[in-house]
């Protein structure tokens, strides 16, 4: 059924939908026994996961009630919580992470795992999350990051649709951040700033980024290429933009010679400069490196065919 139109509308609120495609078994008083998000892919894994549902113990629904009867160990209810952010079930993950973090020794937490799951499920202005500043050496250590990286490498994307949707919950947010640290909060919101920009402005947008990754990226990090990468395929930047891309591809690739995908970004690029010419040259050379599967989908394929230069 198309949850997005007619009744199907009303059906995904009821049954709480947020992806497509979603597979519910229900009862016979259509209360959901199980719930699995993505295709099945084939007649043989649809049966798999009608066999799962059919089982008492193994069907989502059993989790649910375990959890009523009073299950409450450690390696259920860490187990519990994945299940339900798998399904997207994201507010009882929340619930049942808060209930976790009060009741578990808070020692439990201190490694890589108690922060990505803090991260995940308790979020930023939280009291988990004062947990982890308060704790902030001992993160780093078990990280092998400094703390404000990891935050940017996990955070970085909702705080920039946070920036765009809810101001005020941003500048919360930010002021929060930025009294736990410090200055370290610096590259946080200049990661924002550009990438809030990437639709309204992509000019201004990569003329910030450019900056950014020249003030953060360390050599051999890929910070450069990956950012090469997205201006290729970005409309409304300049000649400029290209250039320093190009520049920072053409460095990568003497670093490692005949890398397929950093190849294969240059021929994007000189598409994008108006070097058509010399971009199939090379995307020829590319092709005879690069799977034949791959090709189609190749971000050069992709942009000779969607961008015309004059």
């Amino acid at each position: 059924m198309d949850m997005e139109k007619g009744e199907g509308i009303e059906l995904a609120k009821k049954f709480k939908i947020r992806a497509f495609p979603t597979l519910l078994f229900l009862d016979g008083d259509g209360n959901i026994v199980h719930k699995k998000l993505g295709a099945a892919g084939t007649a043989e894994g649809f049966n798999d996961i009608g066999r799962t549902a059919l089982d008492d113990t193994k069907n989502t629904s059993s989790w649910d009630k375990k959890y009523k009867k009073g299950e409450r160990s450690p390696e259920f209810i860490t187990a519990y919580i994945k299940l339900k952010n798998a399904l997207y079930e994201n507010e009882k993950a929340k619930e049942l992470f808060d209930w976790y973090f009060a009741t578990t020794p808070k020692k439990d937490f201190l490694n890589k795992e108690g922060f990505n799951m803090i991260m995940k499920n308790g979020g930023l202005c939280t009291p988990s999350s004062d947990f982890v500043f308060e704790n902030k050496a001992e993160y780093e250590k078990a990280l092998g990051k400094k703390l404000s990286n990891v935050i940017l490498q996990s955070q970085g994307r909702s705080l920039t649709r946070m920036a765009g949707r809810n101001p005020e919950k941003y500048k919360e947010t930010a002021n929060y951040l930025r009294e736990k640290l410090g200055d370290e909060f610096n590259q946080i919101e200049e990661y924002i700033e550009w990438n809030s920009l990437t639709r309204k402005d992509p000019a201004s947008a990569f003329t910030k980024a450019i900056a950014y990754v020249n003030n953060y990226g360390k050599e051999g990090d890929g910070s450069k290429v990956q950012l090469a990468m997205q201006m290729s395929y970005t409309k409304g930047l300049g000649e400029n933009h290209f250039k320093t891309a190009m520049d920072w591809v053409e460095a990568a690739l003497k670093a490692k010679k005949d890398d397929v995908q950093t190849m294969d970004i240059k021929v994007a690029l000189l598409h994008r400069m108006g070097k058509t010419k010399k971009a199939l040259k090379l995307q020829k050379k590319v092709f005879e490196k690069m799977p034949e599967n791959q090709r189609e989908r190749s971000l050069s394929a992709y942009v000779l065919k969607n961008f015309k230069v004059e």
